[in-house]
């Protein structure tokens, strides 16, 4: 609320959306946001408000993980699983997210090893744990 008013402006939420890094990419994503955000503005006085905010953030999160949702099951699907594997290795990939970070540590997985009774070598652990880190960041996402 740059401008101190109590509510904010589709401008302001844009601004907010791009620090994010949410900014829709398409057309249909645009329009998307458009219609979240007047079917959230209540009063329809074109800003939106504190409560509406709050409601506007729920359904935007909820249509990020549904997104997320559906770009894993494509690239599950691509990689040979079926919809009902991937389900099941979600929930398991969760239940081991002890931090609930959405990404897996060391940590974890050694804790996951020794629930599982497998003396895995630790720097074979190391070793297999940094090949599948793609992206250096010392945790493991699920795709």
């Amino acid at each position: 609320d740059k401008d101190g008013s109590g509510e904010l402006s589709v401008q302001e939420i844009c601004h907010l959306l791009e620090d994010l890094g949410a900014i829709p990419r398409s057309i249909q994503e645009q329009e998307e946001l458009a219609a979240l955000i007047h079917s959230v503005d209540e009063d329809g006085s074109g800003f939106i408000e504190f409560n509406e905010f709050q409601v506007l953030l729920q359904r935007i999160e909820e249509r990020l993980k549904s997104n997320k949702f559906q770009e894993e099951v494509e690239h599950g699907l691509r990689a040979g699983y079926t919809e009902s594997q991937l389900y099941d290795l979600r929930y398991v990939f969760d239940a081991l997210d002890a931090d609930g970070s959405a990404n897996l540590g060391i940590n974890e997985v050694k804790h996951c090893l020794t629930m599982l009774g497998s003396k895995v070598p630790v720097d074979m652990l190391e070793a297999t744990f940094e090949a599948l880190d793609e992206d250096g960041s010392g945790e493991l996402d699920f795709l």
